[in-house]
């Protein structure tokens, strides 16, 4: 549309001022401010036109913030609707209050740069292409609605078809941008991708990225980038994506090498150019890493093939050398030759003086000639240089050329090494080519990627050139001459002298108020954007280029050609508001009668005459026609206030026998000039007639009520307010009332307003009552432990279905709800369950059912689940069924569990009968064993006696002569067979004694006391062995037991330890107690001797002796097994060879109840 704008930046800008100054809506522009963590907070503004100047009475440039110009950009939504279009940079529009007017207000906003653009228009909004509200002002809106009068609302709800076209214009117009988005994405000539998430998941791939690493794209897509592509493992890829994520700081990759999957199955290294840049969302929250990928293996092995070539020439370079310096040698010989030759010939030597005078003069001229080539070169306003050879070596830089890189050193140094980024750019192909042709090459405004100074980054700068091969003497291209200028500024200038009036044409074509430029006598149409097009029902195209009474006929004979005439004529602008004027048909718009403000602008050249004309309108054919509606209805109102004033006295006497409460409130102030006795009754203490509400009714002012009032009697509009309670007006029992507050008027005038108040108490109480048994009916079916849902209708339409009930069945609560519960489950419809709903239906009797076996579709085939559960009828207010519920309870599990209890118990009862014979068998045969064991030990006690006492008799009377000493030996080993031979009966009558104990008295017994008496017994032990036996209570010194049976276990452990000592280390032994749930736990452990795994697998058996060198009975430990167990407890070992042993004793504690003996 450049053809529609002046042709100059300046002309755009004086058009630009010109608009806004003449425009009648108020626009203002802004820019973001941002917090520390970069979200917008607010704008700055920065600019107002005239218009917003006039409508907020502030400065052209306030520099001051929305938040703090609009203490009430409370109007909910307004500034998340600021901060979407900012962000999104998707137009729109919000309805807003319009500072407190009665006329509706619609603001648009729309981002251009940096800057946000925002016009006010009172009003309801007009119908602008290209800027459709989004979707946070819909949502505002919304919520601005919910706080408005009824009225304002019915006026929402007519607009809301609009917002729904508008709406679905957007979801297509994103639609096809995102198919724009996808085409690029799969047809860019270069790889793309992009990786989310922690283990960088390939959210998307071109087939150029898939190609790149040999995998399709099925392949890759979804997965983790080293999962779906493995070969980039251990080559860190991985770790720069992972670092740009964190860092939100983009890399950028040069001829990176990448081992990667070629089509054969190998792998092979491929070199790349890419750039990996964090990619961001709407509210500035990371997306994930966009991956932009050349493959440039190609340029890399040519370049290191040009490399190898360049060495090959340099060692030729040298051989070159060492000929020239044999030619030299060569030279010098012929030299001699040629003296020798001048010493013979006179003649020759005069010449060759001759000669040599004229060449000095000759070398003269040249010098000089040179010395002003030098002075030009040096003191030329270009940038000039001269390449020798094939590498671009700098021999010759002149100011000019140096001034363009400060700071880096050029003379002497190849081209590619003093400007090593010119290697991917096209100067050395150029180069190159000069010297391969001898052809000069020149350019225009070349962009040229730079560095001026060392270390400065690269920038795009602009030269115009031109490379002028030079030859040598044998005319060989030996070199380029370079001549240059930098046009750096000059070409950013126009570039950014283009971009201000695109910019400018951009903010003409968008702007929200009709603009149109006319030019010369004729008035031809020059520019017509859209917001004017719109309005004249015509495209750019009807218009553009011709005149205006010729593109717009329907506008003649309205007085416009007086008007225009006259602004071209006088140069005085013309302006006017709400004139009516015949339109063509605009859009969905019928041609007809419309309203417009209109104004028209002279427009001047350089000698101030009026060339042509701008003209600026603004359709308000609805604002118009609402306000005449408006209008008309006030007078229908006054009319009918009129007519009510002349029956006051007759609605007086209505008043005084209505059931509703009234009052009548008077003046700004509403005092109070009238109550009914309705009113008495339902405000026992009523004001006084004359006394305003706020003082005889303070709570009103603390409930609002006294602002709506105001607000009624200042618009005229009625509020109608709903379950008022009166517990702040009056004691008493809780009362709830509606209301409405009705201005009337007299004269024209609002003089008052009227207040109904109807007592609604029955209504409130007995809805909150139905809503609190809702909440508990639907908190019981959502919570339940069980399933339950309801049918309705004969055809058993699933009404509630609560979570539990949805899972028994298989299905989402959502799809069985509303549908006919044997079409949504029509594997039960064989069962009988149809005709048990039906019998409940009819019967109106309940239906209980238990374990009853049932299959589901979520069951396998064959397979059934087994539920309890009830139907019971729900009867309507007539007590006839209208429906039935159903509460149900999976029980398969248990009846399975029950099944298999009731085979194991039937296996159990089976070995329990077997068992019990056998343990009658075992109790016989061990009781004939105690009383055979009991017998003999009794019936052996009185021959052991009798022969002890036989063998004290022979040692008395037998009196042995030293010689004899093998007797005496003999009879102390028969002393010692027979102490043996008694000890063992001993032991028997314990063990028959195990087998039915004596009930011994439980008593609490203090552990370090006991392991002390114990102590004192093996004291010969402990001196001889020289043991050391140590007790640790750790919170149970008292051991609630038997204290003679638990001695009898602390002896035995405790000498076993030191008996079974190991002769390599003196003893040491631990008794250790503690408690363990609701157990007394009792540890031994010593350092002896230890044993093995095969003789703790007998340690416990009766007569078993593991450690045969040491004297012992085999009993000892079995009694101690045999007393824990008959006590309830038991004992364990942990034991190794050569280190030791730890007896674990395990003793039940006594209950809480339990007193023990401890007297």
């Amino acid at each position: 549309m450049s053809y529609l704008f002046p042709a100059t930046a300046d002309e755009l800008l004086a058009l630009l001022r010109d608009v806004l100054a003449t425009s009648l809506t108020p626009m203002y522009l802004g820019r973001p401010v941002y917090s520390a963590e970069g979200v917008i907070t607010d704008f700055t503004l920065a600019y107002l036109n005239p218009a917003g100047q006039a409508l907020l009475s502030l400065p052209e440039r306030p520099d001051r913030t929305l938040g703090a110009c609009f203490p009430a950009t409370e109007q909910p939504g307004i500034l998340a609707f600021y901060r979407q279009v900012f962000t999104t940079g998707e137009p729109g529009r919000f309805p807003v209050d319009s500072h407190g007017q009665a006329q509706q207000a619609t603001v648009a906003a729309r981002r251009s740069g940096e800057w946000l653009v925002i016009s006010l228009l009172t009003g309801p909004a007009p119908d602008m292409k290209g800027c459709p509200p989004t979707r946070l002002a819909s949502d505002a809106a919304g919520r601005v609605n919910a706080e408005q009068p009824p009225s304002q609302h019915h006026h929402r709800l007519e607009q809301e078809p609009a917002r729904h076209d508008e709406l679905a214009a957007a979801m297509r117009a994103a639609e096809r941008e995102r198919n724009v988005l996808q085409a690029v994405l799969t047809q860019a000539p270069v790889a793309i991708g992009v990786f989310q998430g922690a283990d960088l998941t390939v959210a998307a791939a071109n087939d150029q990225l898939c190609r790149m690493w040999g995998y399709a794209p099925e392949h890759v897509l979804g997965r983790p980038l080293l999962e779906g592509v493995p070969e980039l493992r251990e080559q860190g890829f991985d770790t720069l994506l992972t670092e740009v994520a964190r860092t939100r700081v983009p890399f950028v990759g040069t001829e990176v090498a990448a081992a990667l999957r070629q089509p054969a199955g190998d792998v092979a290294t491929h070199y790349f150019n890419f750039v990996y840049q964090p990619l961001y969302d709407a509210a500035g929250e990371l997306l994930g890493v966009l991956d932009i990928a050349i493959d440039v293996t190609a340029q890399v092995v040519a370049r290191q093939q040009v490399q190898d070539l360049n060495e090959r020439l340099v060692a030729t370079n040298e051989e070159l050398l060492a000929a020239n310096d044999a030619l030299q040698a060569t030279n010098q010989e012929l030299l001699r030759a040629q003296l020798q030759l001048q010493q013979l010939t006179q003649d020759l030597e005069t010449r060759v003086q001759e000669r040599t005078r004229a060449a000095t003069l000759a070398q003269a001229a040249a010098e000089h000639q040179r010395a002003q080539l030098n002075t030009l070169f040096m003191q030329a306003p270009a940038a000039i240089c001269v390449l020798h050879g094939p590498e671009w070596v700098y021999e010759l830089v002149n100011p000019g050329y140096q001034q363009a890189f400060p700071g880096r050193r050029l003379l002497g140094k190849p081209l590619l090494e003093a400007l090593p980024e010119l290697r991917d750019s096209p100067i050395p192909g150029i180069l190159r080519e000069v010297m391969a042709t001898g052809q000069v090459f020149h350019a225009e405004e070349m962009p040229v990627s730079l560095a001026r100074e060392a270390a400065a980054p690269v920038e795009m700068l602009h030269w115009t050139f031109t490379y002028q091969p030079r030859r040598n003497a044998f005319g060989q291209v030996d070199g380029v001459l370079v001549f240059a200028y930098d046009v750096t500024e000059s070409v950013r200038a126009r570039q950014a002298q283009r971009a201000q009036q695109a910019e400018l044409e951009r903010l003409f074509a968008q702007a929200p108020v009709g603009i149109a430029i006319l030019r010369g006598p004729a008035l031809v149409v020059e520019l017509a954007n859209e917001a004017v097009q719109a309005i004249w029902g015509r495209s750019a195209a009807q218009v553009v280029g011709r005149p205006y009474f010729e593109a717009l006929p329907e506008t003649a004979g309205q007085g416009f050609e007086a008007i225009l005439a006259g602004v071209l004529a006088t140069g005085e602008p013309f302006f006017v508001t709400e004139a009516p004027v015949r339109l063509p048909a605009r859009g969905d718009k019928p041609p007809g009668p419309a309203y417009v403000n209109f104004g028209f602008h002279p427009l001047r050249n350089e000698q101030g005459e009026v060339t042509g004309l701008l003209a600026l309108g603004v359709e308000v054919t609805e604002q118009v026609r609402a306000r005449q509606q408006a209008e008309a209805l006030q007078a229908e109102r006054l009319h009918l206030a009129q007519a009510q004033a002349r029956q006051r006295q007759n609605i007086y006497q209505v008043f005084e026998q209505a059931p509703v409460a009234i009052i009548l409130l008077r003046e700004p102030d509403h005092r109070v000039e009238y109550f009914n006795p309705a009113y008495r009754t339902l405000f026992p203490h009523p004001p006084a007639v004359g006394t305003t509400i706020a003082q005889s009714q303070p709570a009103a002012v603390e409930l609002g009520l006294v602002a709506l009032l105001d607000r009624v009697y200042q618009t005229g509009e009625a509020h109608v307010g709903v379950e008022l309670s009166l517990a702040p007006f009056h004691a008493g029992p809780e009362r709830y009332v509606n209301f409405t507050y009705q201005a009337y008027r007299e004269q024209e005038r609002i003089v008052g307003v009227s207040v109904f108040v109807y007592d609604v108490t029955e209504q409130v109480v007995a809805r909150q009552l139905r809503e609190a048994q809702q909440r508990q009916l639907h908190a019981v079916f959502t919570q339940a432990p069980v399933a339950i849902c309801v049918f309705q209708g004969p055809a058993y339409v699933l009404d509630v279905v609560n979570p539990l009930m949805g899972e028994m069945l298989g299905h989402a609560p959502a799809e069985l709800l509303g549908q006919a519960f044997f079409a949504a489950l029509p594997e039960l419809a064989d069962q009988g369950f149809p005709e048990l709903l039906d019998a409940v239906r009819i019967t109106g009797e309940t239906y209980r059912a238990q374990a009853q076996a049932i299959h589901l579709a979520r069951h396998a085939a064959g397979e059934v689940g087994y539920f309890d559960f009830v139907y019971e009828p729900l009867r309507d207010a007539q007590g006839l069924v209208a429906g039935i519920v159903c509460v149900a309870t999976e029980v398969t599990a248990q009846v399975r569990a029950r099944q298999r209890e009731q085979v194991i118990n039937d296996e159990l009862t089976a070995a329990n009968e077997a068992l019990h014979t056998s343990n009658t068998e075992l109790t016989r045969v061990n009781k004939d064993l105690d009383t055979f064991i009991y017998t003999a030990s009794h019936d052996l006690k009185g021959p052991i006696t009798n022969i002890e006492g036989l063998l004290t008799a022979l040692r008395e009377e037998l009196v042995l002569p030293p010689a004899e000493a093998d007797t005496a030996t003999v009879l102390h080993l028969m002393d010692d067979s027979v102490q043996r031979f008694q000890r063992t009966l001993q032991h028997l009558t314990d063990v028959t004694r195990l087998h039915a104990p004596a009930q011994l008295p439980v008593t609490a017994v203090s552990l370090a006391a006991l392991v002390a008496d114990i102590r004192l017994d093996l004291h010969p032990l402990l001196v001889v062995s020289g043991g050391h036996v140590t007790v640790d209570p750790d919170g149970c010194e008292l051991v609630t037991f038997a204290e003679k049976h638990l001695r009898s276990i602390l002896y035995n452990l405790i000498s076993n330890g030191l008996k079974y000592r190991s002769p390599d280390r003196a003893p040491r032994v631990v008794v250790r107690c503690h408690l363990r749930d609701q157990e007394i736990v009792l540890e031994v452990q010593d350092n002896g001797l230890g044993l093995t795994q095969a003789q703790q697998a007998r340690v416990f058996g009766l007569f078993q002796r593991v450690h045969e060198h040491i004297e012992g009975s085999g009993i000892g430990l079995y009694l101690v097994k045999q007393v824990i167990g008959a006590a309830g407890g038991r004992i364990s070992l942990e034991s190794q060879a050569g280190v030791g042993s730890l007896f674990r004793v395990v003793l039940p504690q006594p209950s809480p109840t339990f007193a023990p003996d401890v007297s």
